[in-house]
């Protein structure tokens, strides 16, 4: 019974930090005895998820978010996301703001990306990536000038064939994504890739 009420009657959410437990009353030793039990599952250091808490494919994305509340999900993780790319992220890549500490995350794996604090919540959402849980991750546009400017990093046919998606997608992004290239300082790069895709 003192694990339906732990588990339950406490309401904690679907995932969680070590932290939000202890705030709800469960101590770290109660945790790993939960654990031991099958009642929560440990998505990353310090981060823990309901068993019985409904099915989602983004696991890697909630435990990033949690582990580092102040990243944005980014580059090819966010083209994943938004369905903007066949490529299967490796890793999560996580956007920081220059100037934040760098989070350290071996699990689930983490590239962690540094980007100019002037222009880091530019196209940041809010996405649902289960029932009632959602995480920071950069908006299509924004998501396909980061691969734009980054092409050095995540390949240029990445950056292409996102582009020609989201344009075949939505024509009105080719003014969206002049905009934000402008705001990016990077508006040369993405007239040259938008008359290829446009050609």
């Amino acid at each position: 019974m003192v694990s339906e009420v732990t588990v339950t009657t406490l309401q904690l959410p679907a995932s969680f930090t070590t932290a939000q437990a202890a705030e709800h009353g469960v101590p770290r030793w109660r945790l790993y005895e939960l654990r031991d039990e099958g009642l929560v599952v440990s998505l990353s250091r310090g981060v823990w998820r309901l068993a019985d808490a409904p099915p989602t494919a983004h696991e890697s994305l909630l435990a990033a978010s949690l582990r580092a509340p102040r990243g944005i999900v980014c580059l090819v993780s966010a083209l994943s996301f938004h369905d903007l790319t066949d490529e299967i992220p490796s890793a999560v890549d996580l956007a920081v703001a220059r100037g934040r500490n760098r989070p350290h995350i071996d699990y689930p794996p983490v590239h962690v990306h540094v980007f100019d604090a002037d222009t880091f919540d530019l196209g940041r959402e809010h996405h649902e990536v289960a029932p009632g849980e959602t995480v920071p991750i950069y908006n299509e546009v924004r998501s396909v000038i980061d691969a734009i400017r980054l092409r050095h990093q995540v390949g240029s046919d990445v950056a292409f064939r996102a582009a020609k998606t989201l344009v075949g997608r939505r024509r009105s992004a080719v003014k969206e994504l002049v905009e934000v290239g402008t705001a990016m300082r990077c508006p040369g790069p993405v007239h040259e890739l938008l008359e290829v895709v446009l050609a």
